[in-house]
């Protein structure tokens, strides 16, 4: 996955998830079919079509460096 260079798309995603994490300190899978910043533009199904294979690493990442 590059970590530079993301679709328009995949950067409308981003920023979804940028909202999500300001008021949570971690993200989940989960979160993409509960949470209304994802519900409302597709959830979970949407969002793994914009980001294919790169998604549970795109999530794992996110995580590892929020946590470290």
């Amino acid at each position: 996955m590059s970590t530079t260079q993301f679709t328009d798309e995949q950067q409308t995603w981003l920023a979804y998830i940028k909202e999500h994490l300001i008021e949570n300190l971690a993200i989940a899978e989960e979160d993409f079919e509960i949470m209304p910043v994802f519900e409302r533009h597709g959830g979970l199904i949407v969002a793994k079509k914009v980001f294919g294979d790169d998604f549970n690493l795109l999530i794992n990442k996110i995580n590892e460096s929020l946590a470290a």
